[in-house]
């Protein structure tokens, strides 16, 4: 559990982006080993349970659904998404996280042993994670 990742997260726009306005989200500690995620913290949010896990030396945070706002935890487009995987780097109030690419590990993985498995057949993909995005920690967040 990195203490440092608790708190309120707000992304940081993209050069030459047309939205301006940041979207935030919450990271809470639910056990020694877990966190709470609830993204994004306005409107509609959905909820995670989500732990660190190491893929290829790599630090990462597996999510899964929990329940939205509405009670369920379905995506909007029924797409099933049983867990998801970013890497993630903490850099003083600055997280950089990048998502694993579906396209190399599937959406379907049930198991961390299939997923380490994917991982590893694919590790040296230069878009094994992709989707870069950048926030920065919300002052007295915690």
């Amino acid at each position: 559990m990195k203490p440092e990742l608790i708190g309120v997260w707000e992304s940081v726009p993209k050069e030459g982006s047309k939205n301006n306005k940041p979207e935030r989200f919450l990271i809470l500690k639910f056990s020694e080993t877990e966190y709470l995620i609830r993204n994004p913290l306005e409107g509609n949010g959905i909820c995670y349970r989500a732990y660190q896990i190491e893929l290829g030396g790599k630090s990462c945070v597996q999510l899964k659904a929990i329940g939205s706002d509405g009670g369920s935890a379905d995506w909007k487009d029924d797409t099933p998404r049983p867990y998801m995987v970013a890497s993630f780097e903490v850099n003083d109030d600055k997280l950089v996280m990048r998502w694993l690419n579906q396209k190399f590990v599937g959406d379907d993985l049930n198991t961390t042993e299939a997923l380490q498995e994917a991982f590893l057949k694919h590790k040296d993909e230069e878009e094994l994670f992709s989707d870069q995005k950048e926030y920065r920690k919300v002052e007295n967040s915690n």
